[in-house]
Order: structure tokens, then sequence, then C-alpha cells
């Protein structure tokens, strides 16, 4: 059974719009993968579900864990030996690139 306390509006929209899903891999922190993992089995969610769940706060500027959901990621964080510092260095922003020959846009 899920946990209340999901966002599970979330996977309801996602159902009720007839998303179209696509088999994809990715390359991935072999320590940030065990702890998404944990935490998604904790959640009784399959790893996929989870990274669309992360992916949508992410695009709709929402929090991408419950607050209660911290302190157990971060326990499993350590218990993967993994420092959230270390992919936060990784995982600066770069900015969009435009493509050829598109001119930059006039405010």
């Amino acid at each position: 059974m899920a946990d209340p306390n999901l966002p599970q509006h979330r996977l309801h929209r996602r159902r009720a719009r007839g998303i179209e899903r696509m088999l994809t891999t990715i390359r991935i922190d072999k320590r940030l993968h065990k702890v998404l993992k944990a935490y998604a089995e904790l959640r009784d969610l399959n790893l996929s579900g989870l990274l669309e769940d992360l992916a949508a706060a992410a695009i709709l500027g929402e929090p991408p864990l419950p607050e209660a959901d911290r302190d157990p990621v971060r326990r499993l964080c350590d218990l993967c030996g993994l420092d959230p510092q270390d992919l936060k260095a990784k995982a600066r922003p770069r900015p969009l690139r435009r493509p050829a020959g598109r001119p930059e846009a006039e405010d």
C-alpha cells in the first residue's frame, strides 16, 4: 500500500492523461542509485515512478520530498556512503544552449 504522505495526486494525474512511457538508460552515481532505490522501496514505488515524481516536482517548482522524509533519506545516504554535497558540486545547472541559427530574444 502506498504511503498516504506521498503526493498521490501526481500519480493520478499521470494515469489520467494517458502518458506514454519509453525505456531509457541514464548514467547515475552508484551510491545515489542505491539511495533512490531504497527510498522508492520504503515508499512502495518503483524507481521509475520515483524519478518521474522527482522530475515533475522540479519542473513544477514543488519540494521533491515531503519534509518528514528528509531525515530518512539522509540516513540512507549515510548508509550508502553518499555525501550529498559531492552531488551538488557535479550538478551545477548549465545555461540552456540556443539551437544554431536562432537569434537571441529581445527584451
